[in-house]
């Protein structure tokens, strides 16, 4: 198994009920930045390996929260610095109680998403951030037949949809 690799079952994960984003990805320090599309906000990523069905896999953690303009006006200087200057913190305090679905990426990879609009308090105000949060499990996207599923999955059994 190369690095970041690992061997699994799509029903294992596409199988899972919805995870507790605060328990899961709670801990995930973000820090300001600006995005390449000149937009300022918050990015932090990590691992975390969760137990899906009998086994436990590695997943990659990727969080961003977007600056959400208003309209078409950009954000002043002045604010993207107060963003850029803010302390760092954990994404805890804006994911209790929330949850994400199991799901299959554009890219073939399986995890966890959520997207949603959040307010945070920066520098005192109170200001609206576009979140995206994937968790994608290691080597999920394999081409070289890892990943398939020899398996059936317990949430098609009961009528639902389960693309792989």
């Amino acid at each position: 198994m190369s690095k970041g690799k690992q061997e699994g079952y799509r029903s294992d994960v596409l199988g899972m009920e919805a995870v507790s984003l605060s328990k899961l990805v709670g801990s995930t320090v973000l820090e300001s930045k600006i995005f390449s599309s000149g937009k300022a906000g918050y990015y932090g990523t990590g691992t975390v390996t969760l137990k899906c069905g009998e086994a436990s896999y590695k997943f990659q953690i990727g969080l961003n929260l977007t600056a959400i303009e208003n309209g078409k006006q950009s954000l002043s200087d002045e604010e993207k610095a107060a963003i850029l200057s803010s302390a760092a913190f954990t994404a805890d305090m804006f994911l209790k109680g929330k949850t994400a679905e199991p799901r299959v990426f554009n890219s073939g990879s399986v995890g966890f998403n959520l997207s949603e609009k959040v307010t945070l308090e920066v520098n005192g105000v109170a200001k609206q951030f576009q979140l995206g949060l994937n968790i994608t499990a290691h080597g999920s996207k394999s081409e070289d037949g890892k990943w398939q599923d020899t398996r059936p999955v317990e949430r098609a059994k009961k009528g639902e949809r389960v693309s792989a």
